[in-house]
């Protein structure tokens, strides 16, 4: 249980529950304070390696009607939360119902999404209890099945494994290890067969998913048990997926044709005969298969689906597909619906830039990145610049590239460079300007654009050799003196500093930088009139500049005052959040 996501789940229903009953199964962390401030009821117990044996601890503490049953990294949804009692006074006592489980993926590229129904809200009898160690689900405890119905109204978001890779291999070895076992006890049972398949996904293990998935195939055709027939399909999707990662695509049509029978009314299955079909270069049938994947869109009829296969893949794939078919028109059409379902996916835009590049549409691209830029990390920023280069240079368009540039330049570089990614992305951006430095006619312009990544990446002398560069043609540009002015106060040479900054104020007595700058010095210097002076010379030039805060809090911190200084950063975090 995580101590982030303990906190999150009880908010989600505190507002609802008449109890909330927490079982700790040995955490490490401050877990159970959070939960006990959150209104919990906390119960200790020994993690046995059975999730079955825990839920039916935690049942038999709840003293309430019904009972709904949360994982630490879950939460009810907003509108769940306002219809789950409304709907439990229709429910039946003598049913056990699923609601959907959203299940969002940390990957925040592709932003995935895939649900499926479980047994979560139960009647609080005394004769129900879980079983099976690891996938547990309800049932009477003399053994029968208990009649379920599913609520598809009500919706259960669940955030995975932990982003930490070692997090998830843990979790990934305790449960391979727990399905082992049962195999060994178990021999006979489908489902043991089948969860493993899907947690060896996790590790790419694809032989060994097909391998137990054929072998849950088998034993549910000799059980002739109609209640498999949802593991059964799931286990073919598991094949056909399996052989598309290994690139076995001629193998994934294959099978995909020989369990159309089972498949052909969900919308993964002709979504991934689709991508097999586009992997083997045969664009016109993953296009029809794409739209048939699109026409079944009713999503709240297939368990266990992946939200975009009904969405925005198909329609990627449709992209993909006329992009090779040299429709290059019909591909931007077709890339722009899938953004329309998913506005977050950055993969999406990337793809659309390429098809603009390939028409040298250069107005496009300049929108579009200027949409998306902040969105992509500096790795992807940097290694979108250097395709792009060789386009814009090959067609001389120089001072188009020169805007882009400038844009990601402005944008990204703030501060100072701390992390790998930033050194990555100045170094390439420095690069490309060097490449542009003798064919634009900008110059001066791009001479400073390299004196600012310089001054960025600690770079100082070369910076400031630059800028004064700069000023020997150009002795009255402010942003440059302004520039000069900073390195000296980063090196404390807080006279030419101050002389700089004068300098700056006699050419625009409104530059919000030269009063920063003046400001910051005085500061240093403990001058708190002469700071304040100054302050107040920005708060009338811009009353709603950010900095304005940030400069009254260092002169209160620097004062001397922790508690004002405490209270002032604490307000500041709180207006940071809300915006």
């Amino acid at each position: 249980m995580k101590k982030k996501h303990i906190e999150r789940a009880i908010r989600s229903v505190k507002n609802i529950a008449d109890e909330i009953i927490v079982l700790d199964t040995g955490s490490n962390d401050n877990t159970i304070k959070i939960a006990q401030k959150e209104g919990a009821i906390i119960y200790n117990s020994t993690w046995e390696n059975d999730f079955g044996k825990a839920r039916n601890e935690a049942m038999e503490k709840a003293t309430k009607d019904w009972i709904l049953m949360l994982d630490a990294d879950e939460i009810l949804s907003k509108d769940s939360e306002k219809r789950l009692k409304p709907t439990l006074i229709g429910l039946s006592r003598e049913f056990i119902y699923s609601p959907k489980i959203r299940n969002v993926t940390d990957d925040q590229t592709s932003l995935e999404e895939i649900y499926h129904f479980v047994s979560r809200i139960i009647p609080n009898r005394k004769d129900i209890k879980f079983i099976r160690p690891i996938h547990e689900y309800p049932v009477l405890k003399n053994g029968e099945n208990i009649p379920s119905s599913t609520l598809t109204g009500i919706e259960i978001i669940h955030y995975g494994y932990s982003p930490k890779i070692i997090e998830k291999k843990n979790k990934i070895e305790r449960n391979i290890n727990i399905l082992n076992k049962l195999i060994k006890e178990q021999p006979n049972d489908p489902l043991n067969y089948f969860y493993l398949s899907n947690m060896l996904f996790k590790i790419n293990d694809y032989q060994g998913v097909r391998y137990n998935s054929q072998k849950a195939l088998e034993l549910i055709e000799n059980k002739k048990d109609n209640k498999l027939k949802h593991i059964k399909i799931l286990c073919q999707i598991n094949i056909i997926v399996s052989l598309i990662f290994e690139a076995k695509n001629q193998e994934a049509k294959d099978f995909s044709e020989k369990f159309r029978e089972d498949l052909e009314n969900r919308p993964d299955y002709w979504f991934l005969y689709a991508t097999a079909e586009l992997n083997l270069n045969n664009y016109d049938k993953s296009i029809e298969y794409s739209h048939n994947a699109l026409k079944l869109k009713g999503e709240d009829i297939y368990p266990s689906v992946d939200v975009g296969t009904i969405t925005w893949k198909p329609l990627y794939l449709i992209a993909k597909a006329y992009y090779k078919k040299q429709e290059l028109d019909k591909s931007i059409e077709y890339c722009k619906k899938a953004i329309k379902e998913n506005p977050e996916n950055i993969s999406l835009y990337i793809y659309l830039t390429d098809i603009y590049i390939k028409q040298k549409d250069f107005k496009s691209i300049e929108k579009v990145l200027a949409n998306f830029i902040s969105k992509l990390s500096k790795i992807d920023i940097s290694a979108l610049i250097k395709a792009l280069s060789t386009i814009y240079i090959q067609e001389n368009r120089y001072n188009h590239f020169l805007k882009l540039l400038e844009l990601i330049r402005t944008r990204l570089l703030i501060g100072n460079a701390l992390e790998k990614e930033d050194k990555i992305l100045a170094d390439t951006l420095l690069d490309v300007y060097y490449q542009i430095l003798n064919k634009s006619e900008n110059k001066l312009a791009i001479k400073y654009s390299i004196a600012c990544i310089k001054n960025y990446i600690n770079l100082k002398e070369e910076a400031k050799n630059l800028f004064y560069e700069i000023l020997l043609e150009k002795e009255d540009d402010i942003d440059t003196i302004c520039n000069l002015a900073s390195i000296s106060l980063s090196s404390n040479d807080l006279k030419d500093a101050e002389d700089l900054y004068n300098k700056a104020i006699l050419l625009d007595s409104s530059s919000i930088n030269a009063l920063e700058g003046l400001t910051k010095i005085e500061i240093i210097r403990n001058n708190f009139e002469k700071a304040y002076k100054y302050l107040d010379k920005i708060k009338e030039i811009d009353p709603e500049n950010s900095i304005i805060k940030d400069l009254e809090f260092e002169i209160i911190n620097k004062k001397g005052d922790k508690k004002l200084a405490s209270d002032m950063y604490a307000s500041m975090i709180i207006n940071i959040s809300m915006n």
